[in-house]
């Protein structure tokens, strides 16, 4: 018997389920799509996220939520309680961004509570994000800016919603449509004996819903709560890479250090010393800072973690659990750790992890040279050690003083072809951590240039989409290097230093997130 070439029709009684009916149903029908594609999050998970959820939370009928205290009470108990000025300063800005990231799509009319599913919401986003930002770029990683900075941005400097001035149209509505999209995929039904005759549940249409204003991107994030979740996220990457207590003192006036040269690649750009707009956020994040927005297991996965704590029982108190967590979580990362590296502090490696396009482990310092020791700078010999070794990345770094006796650290990204190939030692990105946050990349792998070494001194370029040749030279016989940015027409920078160090740091990739 052949196949029926007739429509399928729906069996008896078959009925599609109704649509969400309001922002709560939307929220737990695309959370529970994206938490089936996620290995990370699984159903143990998401139970033992409620047990801590429960155990911490306020319960004012018949709401239960986190508060700002309650998400201090139990950040502090997953951390050592010399990081507790720090973890306390981002509290407010932290609950304010995990309230409006879990709200999605409607991150610009916040939930009024961290309840549970607006927690893992956020969660979960975030958690998609650092799994998937490793494998894609472009459009997805641009669209996640959008919903990060919507969830930052707190302070509204206009009378007037923009959605007071204006009459709705598809692109306010777009986070509400990949909602309702992702949703509607999984929304039909299949004929058991002909898989391929499928029947499409009905449309969700936008108008049938508030309007998420997708681009809606006004608001400004005030510079004093971005230092603070900068300082959050520093630190947190402080103890991935693993920091014993003791010295961690020690790194507090280097970490401030470093987070001033951050923060001066956004007021560089602004006339706003006091806010920073979108604009200003999508260019400076994109191009210097790619990781800035990953990270998050370390801060959020002792919630839903259960890999290092087997008992933890609902009825149990907080000060219990507190317990439980620092017995659990905070010797894990007590382990003294180094980075064997001359010119960078462990701070400062922390930055330079935030602009690398792959998150690198240091395999050791190949070449070191110092303006104190004797030995006479031979570029050619970092050029042949670049060369000769196996690893298909190493990374630079330069430091000098200029003429106005500031510390500069620059440097730059190399690439080599894989093991038995030939071809040159590539640029892939120049970058400059001290006194400034930048970084500068070409727009195509085809598009780098190689490294270029001449009689006494080494040219490194590279090639914006902008249209701007970034160099960094290195002249071996004056101990000098020149930083510059220019264009067709004029040079925008130029800085000329006197080199105290140099050298050449081999490095693997690390291609997955680091997971509990």
């Amino acid at each position: 018997m052949g196949v029926s070439s007739s429509q399928p029709t729906l069996p008896e009684g078959f009925e599609f389920p109704p649509p969400p009916q309001n922002r709560h149903e939307l929220r737990e029908r695309y959370g529970d799509k994206i938490l089936f594609r996620m290995s990370g999050f699984h159903s143990e998970s998401r139970l033992r996220l409620n047990t801590v959820f429960d155990i911490f939370c306020t319960h004012s009928e018949p709401t239960k939520f986190w508060s700002e205290s309650n998400l201090a009470n139990f950040i502090q108990s997953t951390f050592p309680a010399e990081l507790t000025p720090i973890l306390l300063n981002a509290i407010p800005v932290l609950h304010q961004f995990l309230l409006r990231l879990g709200s999605f799509p409607y991150q610009n009319d916040p939930d009024r509570h961290l309840t549970l599913d607006v927690l893992k919401m956020a969660i979960t986003l975030l958690l998609e994000h650092d799994s998937e930002q490793w494998m894609v770029h472009g459009e997805d990683q641009a669209s996640f800016r959008v919903v990060a900075f919507q969830s930052m941005a707190s302070w509204d400097p206009s009378a007037m919603k923009p959605e007071e001035q204006r009459q709705r149209d598809k692109e306010d509505d777009g986070h509400l449509e990949q909602v309702l999209d992702s949703i509607q995929l999984s929304n039909f039904w299949s004929d058991p004996e002909y898989p391929k005759f499928v029947i499409k549940g009905p449309q969700l249409p936008p108008s049938y819903y508030p309007s998420s204003w997708s681009r809606d991107l006004h608001r400004l994030i005030p510079v004093n709560e971005f230092r603070s979740l900068l300082q959050l996220v520093l630190t947190t990457r402080l103890y991935q890479h693993g920091i014993d207590v003791q010295p961690f003192a020690t790194c507090l006036p280097q970490l401030e250090n470093v987070i001033d040269c951050m923060l001066a690649a956004f007021k560089e750009k602004s006339n706003n010393a006091t806010a920073i707009s979108w604009e200003i956020f999508n260019q400076i994040v994109e191009k210097s800072m790619p990781h800035f927005l990953t990270g998050w297991a370390r801060l959020l996965g002792p919630m839903y973690s259960t890999k290092f704590l087997d008992k933890l029982s609902p009825s149990d108190s907080v000060s219990v659990t507190q317990a439980l967590l620092r017995e659990a979580f905070v010797p894990i990362f007590q382990q003294k750790a180094s980075v064997p590296s001359v010119i960078l502090d462990l701070p400062t490696w922390s930055q330079l992890t935030i602009l690398m396009p792959f998150n690198p482990q240091i395999k050791t310092t190949s070449l070191c040279w110092s303006a104190a020791s004797k030995q006479q700078l031979s570029l050619y010999d970092f050029y042949q050690a670049a060369s000769t070794t196996q690893s298909q990345d190493h990374i630079i770094l330069i430091s000098g003083n200029n003429d106005q006796d500031s510390h500069l650290i620059l440097g730059a990204l190399l690439s080599k072809p894989s093991t038995g190939e030939s071809g040159q030692i590539m640029i892939n990105r120049i970058f400059q951590l001290k006194q400034i946050h930048r970084a500068f990349r070409p727009p195509t792998r085809i598009s780098e240039c190689p490294l270029q070494l001449h009689d006494n001194h080494a040219s490194m370029t590279v090639l914006t989409k902008d249209r701007d040749a970034v160099n960094l030279t290195l002249n071996e016989t004056s101990k000098s290097g020149q930083f510059s940015i220019r264009n067709a027409s004029d040079l925008k920078i130029e800085l000329r230093f006197n080199v105290d160090a140099v050298e050449l740091l081999y490095v693997d990739r690390v291609e997955k997130p680091i997971r509990f």
